[in-house]
């Protein structure tokens, strides 16, 4: 799946805005996965302008869609408040965000190659 921004929101006020260091307007992102959150949004977590950082969830109310085609290797977990997450299988249980940004070894390198596969997935269209 494949995104263009289209403006910017302020993640704390949701205010419009006219820089940010994470996205760029009229630059199209790569999906890795979405985070449909009860009460909060859609939110989709991709790779910013910022490459030195890693993986950030970004208001799906940001872009619009270029190619609505999904990873094969997605699937849809639900949560117990009613929420649901899309990706790779690794990447919507439990624990697996919280492990990759502490670091662990094993979340990042499950991270690095469901990233590169869907990278290489959206490259060939």
């Amino acid at each position: 799946m494949i995104v263009r921004c289209t403006l910017l929101r302020n993640p704390i006020t949701g205010e419009q805005e006219e820089r940010s260091h994470w996205l760029s307007v009229g630059r199209n992102y790569v999906v890795l996965a979405i985070d449909a959150s009860f009460g909060e949004g859609i939110y989709y977590r991709m790779i910013g302008d910022d490459l030195g950082g890693g993986p950030g969830l970004y208001d799906s109310r940001q872009f619009e869609v270029v190619d609505s085609a999904i990873p094969t290797m997605w699937i849809v977990r639900g949560t117990p408040d009613g929420s649901v997450e899309f990706g790779p299988p690794e990447w919507v249980e439990p624990g697996f965000w919280e492990a990759y940004f502490d670091g662990e070894a094993t979340a990042r390198e499950q991270f690095a190659s469901r990233s590169a596969e869907i990278m290489r997935a959206a490259a060939s269209g």
